[in-house]
């Protein structure tokens, strides 16, 4: 196979993980891009009555808005900090990890998608 060929030898089992990260990344960017185009802030629709609504709204504090309060000079640069911080620990424990525990190089490729 061709795209073998450029890639170093601990990346070439991964090659269905980076593309599924890839894929979850286009796809996050894609909905995300149709929500604002399609709603103000604040605006829901119910998709299914009673159990899932997409609702609009930002959110500037990570995850669940832990650091929402937080009004730091500086809090979008510790944020973008960490958060690449994260990424490279996560794709360090990838790489050193058996390609071929499926399970596990799933659920890091759908945690980097997370931060």
């Amino acid at each position: 196979m061709l795209y073998f060929a450029f890639m170093p030898s601990k990346l070439q089992g991964r090659l269905p993980y980076i593309l599924l990260v890839a894929a979850i990344l286009v796809l996050d960017r894609w909905t995300k891009a149709l929500v604002q185009a399609r709603f103000g802030l604040n605006d829901s629709v119910t998709v299914i009555d009673g159990f899932f609504d997409i609702t609009y709204v930002r959110n500037t504090g990570v995850a669940f808005g832990i650091f929402d309060l937080v009004s730091l000079p500086a809090k979008s640069i510790l944020l973008s900090a960490f958060t690449a911080l994260a990424a490279v620990v996560v794709t360090v424990y990838s790489v050193r990890s058996p390609a071929r525990n499926r399970l596990l190089q799933v659920a890091l490729a759908l945690a980097g998608k997370s931060l």
